[in-house]
């Protein structure tokens, strides 16, 4: 059972539907009010560092476009007029490991690479704004086409990859919040070479949603017990 203020759900995947339809029912730029507002508010007092979230006081919850794409998030106005951007997801799921959140910083860091690449794949007349899915070969708006990192080099590989080329320790990376309330990396060398280290990984495509979705399961590579690195390996 997970219990956020008055509510009561079954399960963690039943209050993330719940709240995902709280944060699509209301238009980008709206402010929440009523029963929206309450349930936002309770879930915000879950999360992990909920202090710096709520900070001297929550004055209003807005929904907002996200930087790096055509997603959207909650964004708290705090009562010294500072924003802070809330996952619902994280205030569900607690604090992530050191790895998952780099990983998400990664995506940030390329979002603009990514946009400008997917613009130059609009199909003329370019006021059409429409591009085309590789894997249905239909034409797809440009607010609904996705870019896919082509398996088996998704976005979780790269960045495994750097890591691993760059023998990081995700723990001991420091990060920061940025003027819109985003988590960046402090170090911005280390945000430089992420971002060359990914021109030169990623393979990208333009998928629809529908076939992005059928293929994100097929593109997950999960680890086994059985699985081994050459780490500890002497090399002869």
């Amino acid at each position: 059972m997970v219990q956020i203020g008055r509510l009561c759900f079954k399960s963690k995947t039943e209050a993330k539907r719940f709240f995902s339809g709280i944060l699509n029912r209301n238009e980008i730029g709206s402010e929440l009010s009523g029963d929206d507002f309450i349930h936002v508010r309770s879930l915000i007092e879950n999360h992990h560092n909920a202090a710096e979230k709520i900070g001297p006081g929550i004055a209003k919850i807005l929904v907002k476009k996200t930087k790096w794409g055509n997603s959207h998030r909650f964004v708290v106005v705090q009562q010294d007029g500072a924003e802070v951007a809330i996952s619902y997801t994280t205030c569900l799921d607690g604090k992530p490991d050191s790895r998952k959140k780099f990983i998400a910083v990664c995506r940030l860091i390329v979002h603009k690479d990514l946009h400008r690449w997917k613009v130059k794949q609009i199909i003329e007349p370019k006021s059409e704004s429409m591009l085309r899915c590789v894997e249905s070969g239909t034409l797809v708006d440009f607010e609904d086409a996705q870019v896919d990192h082509k398996p088996p080099l998704t976005f979780s590989v790269i960045v495994k990859a750097f890591i691993q080329a760059r023998k990081l320790d995700t723990g001991g990376v420091v990060f920061m919040t940025d003027k819109d309330g985003m988590e960046i990396l402090a170090d911005e060398e280390l945000s430089k070479d992420f971002r060359e280290f990914h021109k030169d990984m990623a393979v990208l495509r333009i998928l629809s949603k529908t076939a992005n979705l059928k293929g994100a399961s097929k593109g997950r590579i999960a680890p086994t017990k059985n699985d081994g690195t050459l780490e500890n390996f002497q090399l002869r």
